[in-house]
């Protein structure tokens, strides 16, 4: 049961396979993709994407989630960003994606992807995940995002390690509002 005053959000999560192996190797049974174009967003993966998302009423928060990310933060490297990404953003505007989760880079963002997409009427928001519970930091302590969704807003929370508590402590807060036929957008702190 719901505490007095909140509000419960539906969501609808689907989780996309971006690692697509691209040679024959087998490693342990598995096939394992090589470096290069070791990422891709499958066409008939997006459809299906697409699919399970349309005709949700436009309460329903739609989420995908993916293991490589389809916006980087502004000093990325662009190598980084999934194969076939504009392929699929357009897919996934047109069923009314929300969010898109990801990780592989182990650093901390969130962002729009009105800027790289420009996709009149869409802008979904991309939030990366850090490293959680590795030794092997990557410039930053160890973090993890709480997202809390609304009907039409999002509080994104980054929880980083502080060894002084060793806790997990809140290192940064971020608010997103949803305006129909324009997307999420960030508000102002």
């Amino acid at each position: 049961m719901a505490a007095s005053g909140a509000v419960l959000a539906l969501m609808a999560i689907v989780g996309l396979g971006s690692a697509i192996a691209t040679t024959g190797r087998m490693i342990s049974s598995a096939v394992r993709p090589t470096e290069a174009n070791a990422m891709s967003s499958r066409p008939r993966d997006v459809a299906e994407v697409a699919r399970r998302f349309r005709g949700l009423p436009e309460a329903v928060t739609r989420i995908v989630v993916s293991h490589h990310p389809f916006d980087i933060p502004a000093d990325g490297d662009e190598s980084d960003v999934v194969g076939r990404a504009q392929m699929a953003m357009q897919a996934f505007s047109g069923c009314g994606v929300d969010l898109f989760l990801s990780g592989h880079l182990h650093h901390s963002h969130s962002g729009n992807t009105a800027a790289r997409y420009e996709i009149d009427g869409f802008a979904a928001l991309v939030v990366q995940a850090g490293t959680a519970t590795s030794t092997r930091e990557r410039g930053e302590a160890n973090a993890f995002n709480v997202l809390r969704i609304g009907a039409a807003d999002m509080a994104l929370e980054t929880m980083a390690w502080t060894p002084g508590r060793d806790a997990f402590t809140c290192s940064a807060r971020r608010r997103f509002h949803y305006a129909s036929g324009r997307g999420w957008s960030a508000r102002p702190a």
